[in-house]
């Protein structure tokens, strides 16, 4: 199992997980990654870059855990 959060800082990402996941979670998880994400007031309007603020490389590194 994976695990992805997408959070608007990610220089918070691992405080997030060890705040939020369980320790018996992180120890069963193949990955636990953060994929980035923005402010909600900041979010891509229609006609723009929906992926703007997203880490679409990390969202591939994660998904070769699955093949």
């Amino acid at each position: 199992m994976g695990y992805y959060i997408c959070n608007e800082k990610p220089k918070t990402t691992e405080e997030l997980i060890e705040k939020n996941f369980p320790d018996d979670l992180k120890k069963a998880a193949v990955c636990i990654e953060s994929f980035g994400g923005y402010k909600a007031y900041k979010a891509p309007k229609e006609g723009t870059d929906q992926l703007k603020g997203i880490f679409v490389d990390k969202i591939k590194e994660f998904s070769k855990n699955f093949k």
